[in-house]
């Protein structure tokens, strides 16, 4: 076999770098060879200014592509994106450290150095990062190799030089490091590439077990659609169950999500408000998939249409992450199905642009016949001078859409006229549709007859009604646990009884952090209010050994008066806005009880007030239900039908009819 043809450039750092892949191989196995790149002939280009993507790996590319050279060995940070046709990575190494370091005359620190000092550098980046710091100093463009920039510090052309640290351990030159600097770093940093051409899959082979990437994750950039979770996608759903971390965005229903078991991270930006930043969320993506996790990043509508999916995907495809898009249905898309007003009509409408309206300044108004504006409901004064200035006419209709595909979804019919002239605002979010098909034809009255309101958690048995829309009044809080939680569960009970599906997932959560499982039940007597917890009882492996004939307090009493338990401690895990009904029934029954609240029962955190002019019947499941209710409407509508699950629910539901 004929030993393969490896090249690198032609330095002391690169011939060095190279031994650290090349010590794998059997010497009989390669021939090495050094090239001069296009960046070592032109030291005369400076590096913070270059833009040129193969500045240090043209010339070993080409070798490639010319079946001149097998394989290249690079500094992963040197190598362009996308690669060229035709070359392929092979296997990118662990870095061996990925930090700067600072290099000074007599060894003074940055913070150190003299006013005005002379500080050397070749990044964009890194002159950013010393300026931020030290604003006063006067930044060099320095090039060259390693030695060299050392030379020019030692000729007394700078007071101080930043350097890659991996590159001083590698030439043997710790001694001269005068500190290790905070900087944010290039991610590829200290790692090691090796490309082949594309074909070559001999070549490929023998660098496998060097590849680092072979155990990163996945990361699927991933559309939620405009709100509604019934619009997600079949393949999207199935991602998110496969999910080990979600990052989602905004207007992604956060109770929807708990269904998955992945970890969830929260991300979202609105206008004025960031969680964080987009490249601390680019960080924490490619952080989390070298991990090896496989992570959805979900993004409201598709993550192209004003999602900055481009901006992720080209971040993690330049690390050599894989990444995947999942599209969603676009809000504007939804906006326009769910008013009934086409972005699109024969004889009207041929053409349409999507603009973003968040940013008034850089805006220019397309021609053509439907415009659509994201993120514009702030300036939808000034949209529509803009279209006015672009020669549409004040009679023009607009339609704002609001909260899309959403329960409290709005649509206002305008003209670009009136918009200025009685100086209209719109609600965030909303999309603004602007042309000659967005008449009103009446769609969003037609389809608001008879629809039922569900405030409960758990809508799976009231399918039955039509329109069943799910808009929760009732949110579940785990209750952190505390020494008295701890003390109650580590004592001897006889009987566990368990009144809903949340008292059993949230005390089940405690025993696992006890460090306890199952086995707690062992000996005790488990009984359930019904079905449904029942359900929730079987999920951890667990058997009720009684259940209520009615899922209500009323039942549970009457479960304990006719079985007659011959032991008497009671532990009753339950919500801490629990009626005493149970407690003080099986008390009378001489029965001892322990009430242990272990979860909060309140209305959601950025809870959206439904109009309940919508709504034919609502159903009411719980107390909670109708004292939130009540709360966010200050009364009892008396010209809607009305659904109870229970007897006291519907007592509840009584006490505030009869004010």
């Amino acid at each position: 076999m004929n030993p393969i043809r490896i090249i690198i450039r032609d330095s002391n750092l690169s011939f060095l770098q190279s031994q650290e892949v090349l010590k794998q191989l059997a010497p009989e196995t390669y021939c090495l060879e050094k090239i001069k790149s296009f960046g070592d002939k032109n030291k005369s280009i400076s590096l913070i200014d270059n833009k040129i993507e193969d500045f240090f790996t043209r010339e070993l590319d080409e070798a490639l592509l010319q079946n001149k050279a097998d394989a290249a060995i690079h500094s992963a940070k040197d190598l362009p994106f996308p690669l060229p046709k035709g070359i392929t990575l092979a296997a990118l190494t662990m870095s061996s450290d990925s930090s700067d370091c600072l290099v000074s005359i007599h060894k003074t620190k940055l913070i150190d150095l003299p006013l005005h000092a002379r500080i050397g550098t070749s990044s964009s980046n890194r002159a950013d990062q010393i300026l931020n710091l030290r604003p006063d100093l006067t930044i060099l463009s320095l090039r060259g190799s390693i030695e060299e920039r050392i030379e020019f510090l030692y000729n007394n052309q700078a007071d101080a030089i930043i350097v890659a640290t991996c590159a001083m351990k590698r030439l043997g030159l710790e001694d001269l490091i005068t500190e290790i600097l905070p900087f944010d770093t290039h991610p590829l940093q200290g790692k090691l590439a090796i490309t082949i051409r594309s074909e070559d899959k001999f070549t490929q082979t023998l660098f496998e077990e060097m590849d680092e990437s072979r155990n990163y994750g996945k990361v699927l950039l991933v559309g939620f659609g405009p709100g509604n979770s019934e619009l997600l996608t079949i393949k999207a759903h199935n991602e998110l169950c496969k999910a080990d971390k979600i990052f989602y965005d905004n207007l992604i229903d956060q109770s929807f999500l708990n269904k998955f078991n992945a970890e969830k991270i929260y991300v979202g930006k609105r206008k004025d408000h960031h969680s964080m930043s987009q490249d601390k969320i680019n960080k924490l993506l490619y952080e989390a998939s070298m991990l090896g996790f496989r992570i959805v990043r979900l993004k409201g509508g598709d993550p192209f249409v004003f999602g900055r999916g481009g901006e992720e995907m080209n971040y993690l495809l330049q690390r050599f992450i894989p990444v995947e898009i999942v599209p969603g249905v676009p809000a504007a898309i939804a906006a326009a199905a769910l008013t009934g007003l086409p972005l699109t009509q024969r004889g009207i409408s041929s053409s349409m642009a999507f603009c973003n309206g968040s940013d008034i300044e850089n805006l220019h108004i397309p021609l053509c016949d439907t415009l659509v504006f994201y993120m514009g409901a702030a300036n939808l004064k000034k949209i529509a001078n803009k279209c006015i200035e672009a020669n549409l006419k004040a009679d023009t209709p607009v339609a704002v859409v609001s909260h899309v595909s959403l329960e409290n979804q709005t649509c206002i019919n305008l003209t670009l006229g009136k918009i200025i002239n009685e100086n209209l605002t719109a609600q965030s979010p909303s999309i603004i549709l602007v042309g000659n098909t967005v008449l009103d034809h009446g769609y969003l009255s037609q389809n608001n007859h008879n629809k039922t309101l569900f405030t409960g958690t758990n809508p799976l048995k009231y399918k039955k009604y039509d329109n069943l829309v799910h808009i929760p009044f009732i949110q579940i809080t785990k209750k952190p646990l505390n020494s008295e939680t701890r003390k109650a569960i580590l004592s001897d009970w006889d009987i566990v009884l368990f009144t809903s599906r949340y008292s059993v997932q949230i005390f089940v959560s405690y025993l696992f952090e006890l460090q306890l499982d199952v086995r707690w039940f062992f000996g005790k007597i488990v009984v359930s209010i019904g079905h449904s917890t029942s359900d929730v009882l079987k999920s951890f492996g667990i058997r009720d050994d009684f259940q209520s004939q009615k899922e209500d307090s009323n039942g549970v009493l009457d479960l304990f008066l006719n079985s007659r338990f011959l032991r008497k401690k009671v532990l009753l895990p339950r919500s801490e806005l629990g009626l005493n009904i149970i407690p003080e029934g099986l008390k009378a029954l001489g029965y001892e009880v322990n009430a242990l609240a272990i979860y909060q029962n309140s209305l959601p955190d950025d809870f959206q007030k439904p109009e309940l002019k919508k709504y034919e019947t609502i159903i009411f499941t719980s107390p909670s239900c109708v004292n939130n209710f009540v709360q966010v409407y200050g009364h009892i509508p008396k010209d809607k039908k009305f659904v109870f699950k229970g007897q006291h629910t519907e007592n509840e539901f009584n006490n505030y009819k009869s004010l």
